[in-house]
């Protein structure tokens, strides 16, 4: 490897190109986090809200517990995907 020498100018050109890219992706980073968050949460909600709507008209636990997984996980898929495309 060739001497190399990182003056005080190349170092804090460096610097100011790491801060500027880390504050760039840092609210994209929140932002993905943000919607997962939201997904897990709703997909909970709704998971929960299926459940008991299918239980009070006596459909088969199986069933339930099946069909309440599905839609869990598809407003996961729905939101990891969402958070992939921003």
């Amino acid at each position: 490897m060739k001497n190399f020498k990182l003056d005080s100018e190349s170092f804090q050109n460096i610097a100011d190109f790491i801060a500027a890219q880390g504050v760039k992706y840092s609210f994209q980073v929140i932002g993905g986090l943000v919607i997962l968050l939201a997904a897990w949460v709703l997909s909970k909600y709704l998971a929960n809200l299926t459940s008991k709507s299918l239980t009070e008209r006596k459909i088969d636990s199986t069933v339930v517990k099946f069909l309440s997984q599905l839609v869990r996980i598809a407003v996961m898929i729905l939101g990891l995907s969402s958070t992939l495309g921003s």
